[in-house]
């Protein structure tokens, strides 16, 4: 599954417009409501058969199902908050993977966002880096990782916390005990 953003003029038009004009093809919807962090969510996916003329036109020949994604945000009152609509492709067409399975996939794909490439963002500045030749790129993102695998190993859910506490460490052995090698 592959979210498909407007950099891709032409095949998120598509999308769109097929949303637009063919509610008689839409082969699954799931829906989902979930109260958490002060406030309520409703995730709806949709997905299309893209077995058409048209999508074959596009020179996205593995393309099985497209599918809009509707997540509308309220406050415990019920208030809109934000309502947010991406499409995404597939290449498992209904047989294997229904909305609901593709809203799964999505959930997932977003714990891993939110535990390792927004840490990565936010809290180590990652995009901000001026790190960009051959290799060091790569290198600077594993080292990020193994930062944030060694402070969760060592119990740690708040990883700008983590970085503080290690930077301000008294003894020189405190990674290495996170470890639990001494």
């Amino acid at each position: 599954m592959v979210t498909v953003k407007e950099n891709q003029k032409k095949l998120f038009e598509f999308i769109r417009q097929s949303f637009e004009l063919e509610e008689k093809r839409i082969t699954s919807v799931c829906e989902e409501k979930t109260k958490q962090h002060g406030r309520s969510e409703t995730r709806k996916v949709t997905c299309l058969d893209a077995e058409t003329a048209q999508m074959k036109r596009l020179e996205f020949p593995h393309i099985k199902q497209i599918c809009k994604i509707v997540r509308s945000t309220f406050d415990l009152t019920g208030a809109p908050l934000r309502k947010e609509t991406a499409f995404a492709v597939t290449n498992a067409p209904l047989s294997v993977a229904s909305s609901s399975d593709l809203l799964t996939t999505i959930r997932q794909h977003w714990a891993i966002e939110n535990s390792s490439h927004y840490v990565r963002d936010v809290t180590m500045k990652e995009d901000a880096s001026q790190i960009r030749t051959e290799s060091a790129p790569q290198i600077m993102a594993t080292m990020r990782n193994l930062s944030i695998g060694v402070m969760r190993l060592g119990g740690e859910k708040n990883i700008a916390a983590g970085l503080r506490s290690n930077a301000w460490a008294n003894s020189k052995n405190h990674s290495i005990r996170a470890l639990g090698i001494r």
